[in-house]
């Protein structure tokens, strides 16, 4: 039997032999970029704009209608209710696009999708109802100041909102 060690030692460049398992090594290594690059290529044109989807969606279909038609202290549960679904929904997906969210969104300079999500909600949402949503968490805080009892946690969930999405 012979050794290894020193047949490949013996080889010479010129031999087919020699090149055989590094063009093999070569292919493979060519092969992953490319499956790498394209798999890149459709998460981002696919990924991205489904997640948004999602979103605007879920905005327009569930949340917007629940608001509709509510004033004063009934729209502001109600908002701040929603915020919390919304958040809860935005924590999921970005654990799921986590892969997403850590390589691509960098890259392609495109928003974090955390921020995705809280201006998507603030652009469906706040620009629809935030005078509405302002007045009535102004006037529980007028109510307040007059004596009454109010939700404090509410008002300060609602403030929270504006904060969390840049506008407080």
């Amino acid at each position: 039997m012979r050794n290894l060690q020193t047949d490949s030692a013996h080889r010479r460049p010129s031999d087919p032999e020699f090149y055989i398992p590094r063009l093999h090594e070569l292919l493979l290594v060519s092969f992953c970029l490319l499956v790498r690059s394209i798999v890149d290529r459709v998460l981002v044109r696919i990924t991205l704009p489904v997640y948004n989807k999602v979103f605007k969606d879920y905005i327009n279909g569930s949340v917007s209608p629940c608001l509709q038609g509510k004033k004063g202290e009934a729209l502001v549960e109600e908002t701040e209710r929603r915020w919390s679904d919304h958040k809860v929904m935005t924590r999921w997906l970005i654990r799921f696009f986590h892969y997403l969210d850590r390589y691509f969104v960098p890259k392609r300079n495109v928003p974090p999708l955390q921020e995705s999500a809280l201006l998507c909600f603030y652009d469906l949402l706040f620009g629809e109802f935030s005078d509405q949503t302002r007045d009535a968490v102004l006037s529980l805080i007028d109510r307040e100041r007059e004596g009454e009892d109010i939700d404090r946690v509410l008002v300060k969930n609602i403030v929270s909102i504006y904060v969390d999405v840049g506008q407080g």
